[in-house]
């Protein structure tokens, strides 16, 4: 079922990724144009760990790493991940993929959510690519408005979807979010 549904798109961002197996289990259901990459190392907390993943068409794209926000200050508890993809056109951008902390509190996904327009600069810096960096995943907060370090930037919200998170009988939260340069 998650082939199919990665088999939709291009390229495509995967987080909560905990070994290597579930993307070789994947793209064992896509056809063999499609490749995976998966982040150097997992980022978290002692107890849990993931990786960042993605799966791409290489005949419509082809893919660079850019690997993780430097997190010198440590900002997040999972610095968000970032590829540089280019089109068969010649079309280049940057997808970031993010997975914010949940935690006990709001107060900790508020902190890490004020230091994504950064993460968006740095990434923008690393490649010149400049306003085409598309910064996605599980945010874990809600409200748009904990989004201003993005929104200040001039990035909208593009995500149309609402209650995107599973829960135990249907959609449960509006916590995966995208944003994309002008």
């Amino acid at each position: 079922t998650l082939a199919t549904v990665v088999g939709h798109f291009d390229v495509l961002g995967a987080i909560e990724v905990m070994d290597e197996s579930g993307m070789k289990k994947v793209k064992e259901y896509l056809p063999e144009s499609w490749s995976y990459g998966i982040s150097e190392k997992s980022v978290g907390t002692k107890k849990y760990k993931e990786y960042f993943g993605y799966f791409y068409n290489s005949n419509s794209v082809t893919v660079e790493p850019l690997g993780f926000y430097p997190n010198i200050s440590n900002e997040f508890i999972r610095p968000p991940y970032g590829i540089k993809i280019t089109s068969k056109s010649g079309y280049t951008f940057n997808l970031v993929i993010c997975h914010l902390i949940f935690g006990e509190s709001s107060a900790a996904r508020i902190r890490e959510a004020s230091n994504l327009g950064r993460v968006y600069t740095y990434f923008e810096g690393r490649t010149g690519n400049t306003a085409t960096t598309i910064i996605a995943g599980d945010f874990n907060l809600e409200s748009i408005k904990k989004f201003k370090s993005l929104t200040d930037l001039g990035l909208p919200e593009v995500s149309a979807m609402k209650k995107t998170t599973l829960g135990q009988v249907a959609a449960s939260n509006d916590y995966d979010h995208m944003f994309v340069g002008k």
